[in-house]
């Protein structure tokens, strides 16, 4: 699959509190070309856990990229967790739906680092 995305830094204090339950994620990367994310991913204040496995490569066109994600086990997981480069990000998302089939993720990280990402497919 191949993605368009934007990202916009935005201010904390005009995101609104009545936003969806927050999917809270924790990832880090192996490699960094091509990207190579783990993630876990709590939706809301629940005990169920999703990990994932995604690749991101560069294509001809600087603004597309190449993406395959998988779904991994949790234990696939805790094993490459050690191979981590940089720090682990812990991050909330909310979702939130844009005119017609987009939508616009808003991650905040620590209370003070707030991302808007579009995905255009």
């Amino acid at each position: 699959m191949q993605e368009i995305e934007r990202k916009f830094l935005i201010n904390p204090s005009k995101i609104p509190v009545s936003l969806a339950q927050p999917i809270h994620i924790e990832q880090f990367y192996i490699q960094i070309d091509p990207e190579i994310r783990f993630r876990k991913v709590v939706i809301g204040y629940t005990e169920c856990r999703h990990y994932y496995k995604t690749e991101k490569t560069k294509t001809n066109d600087p603004i597309v990229r190449g993406e395959k994600e998988e779904k991994i086990t949790e234990d696939e997981y805790y094993d490459n967790y050690p191979r981590h480069i940089g720090n682990v990000i812990i991050k909330r998302r909310y979702m939130i739906q844009l005119k017609d089939k987009y939508w616009c993720s808003v991650d905040v990280y620590n209370d003070d680092l707030c991302i808007a990402e579009v995905e255009f497919k």
